[in-house]
């Protein structure tokens, strides 16, 4: 429930945090992959790269939708505040 309210009132805060959990095992994953290829030239652990991509992918989409709702969040709050102060005004 806690989960839920957070992601309603602050959805950047939330989905940063999500993008920054998916960033990190991304990195996690792909740091290796990257220093054996430019030692040897070589990607044998291909499974592990695309991981490391989707994860990347992962964070980047969480990035955005945070953004994105974020902005609608805004908007909701600019309109409910204008409805109150409208109500208050008429009576």
């Amino acid at each position: 429930m806690i989960g839920t309210l957070f992601k309603d009132y602050r959805p950047l805060k939330f989905f940063s945090l999500v993008a920054l959990l998916f960033c990190i095992g991304g990195l996690c994953a792909g740091i290796p992959v990257v220093t054996e290829y430019l030692a040897t030239g070589l990607v044998p652990r291909f499974p592990t790269a695309i991981l490391a991509v989707a994860l990347m992918f992962m964070a980047a989409l969480s990035l955005a939708t945070g953004f994105i709702l974020d902005a609608v969040a805004k908007v909701e709050r600019k309109q409910w505040e204008l409805r109150v102060y409208r109500q208050t005004k008429n009576g």
